[in-house]
């Protein structure tokens, strides 16, 4: 992570996925006005640092595994209120859509 501003996105990813147990491309440009691409490099770095989540193609979406642990040093706040802090700052709503596709499982 080369700026500060990529830093503020890894611990917003870690509180999507703490609060939330999912996030995507999709939230993190909404949220900060980045490019896709900014995005995609900004979950690679945070698969680096935590490799206990999992993507789920069908969504579209990164979810926290079932070992999902927060990583050490990323946070330093609880995770809703950095979630609360972006809102206002960015003056925007964070939320996600919850799907009831389980990975692994069979489709009905």
């Amino acid at each position: 992570m080369k700026d500060g501003s990529a830093y503020v996105r890894i611990r917003f990813i870690e509180a999507m996925l703490q609060t939330y147990g999912r996030v995507n491309r999709k939230v993190i440009c909404n949220v900060f006005g980045v490019a896709e691409p900014t995005a995609t490099r900004d979950l690679a770095s945070y698969r680096e640092l935590n490799s206990t989540i999992i993507f789920d193609g069908p969504n579209k979406q990164w979810v926290a595994g079932d070992n999902f642990k927060p990583s050490p040093d990323v946070l330093h706040m609880p995770a809703l209120e950095l979630i609360e802090l972006l809102q206002k700052l960015y003056g925007v709503k964070i939320q996600m859509v919850v799907t009831k596709v389980r990975l692994g499982a069979e489709k009905p």
